[in-house]
């Protein structure tokens, strides 16, 4: 039912004195938003002791992260080599067809 909607059953409940008002329940949304602000605050290094915390950084594989740098460098570098803008020039209705439509996916045609 309805917030503040009642029912017949209710009504005469009310009529006759002995009317037990139920408890609001709590909107679905409004759990699962307290559920994920506790999984946002949650820290799983918040417990560790120093002597786990130092096995865990141990753990880390230099060799890994080395290779993740070097990968993620030559991303950006790849990224920085492409021009933002190209160039402009005017174009003829039969040319229209090769320069638009028939344009590379990574080429925007204005």
């Amino acid at each position: 039912m309805a917030n503040g909607v009642t029912s017949e059953w209710e009504d005469i409940h009310v009529r006759l004195g002995n009317y037990i008002p139920r408890e609001k329940e709590t909107p679905q949304w409004e759990l699962n938003k307290e559920e994920i602000e506790k999984a946002e605050n949650y820290d799983p290094l918040e417990k560790k002791t120093k002597e786990e915390l130092d096995e865990l950084e141990d753990d880390i594989d230099d060799d890994f992260l080395e290779q993740y740098k070097r990968k993620r460098l030559a991303e950006m570098q790849n990224v920085q080599t492409k021009p933002k803008f190209g160039e402009m020039k005017q174009i003829n209705k039969q040319e229209y067809v090769r320069e638009v439509t028939e344009a590379p996916e990574d080429v925007f045609a204005i």
